[in-house]
């Protein structure tokens, strides 16, 4: 489930937002992941 951060922003990849993904124990694990696309959203 990833979702469009506050500091996702700009162009080519610049900024980021926080992404919580699943662990093969069980838990979860928060990641930054880039942007991928202009408006500042997040990859898909």
């Amino acid at each position: 489930m990833s979702y469009q951060g506050p500091t996702c922003t700009g162009c080519g990849g610049q900024g980021g937002y926080p992404d919580t993904t699943p662990t093969p124990e069980g838990g979860h694990t928060t990641v930054f992941r880039p942007c991928t696309t202009c408006g500042g959203r997040g990859h898909q």
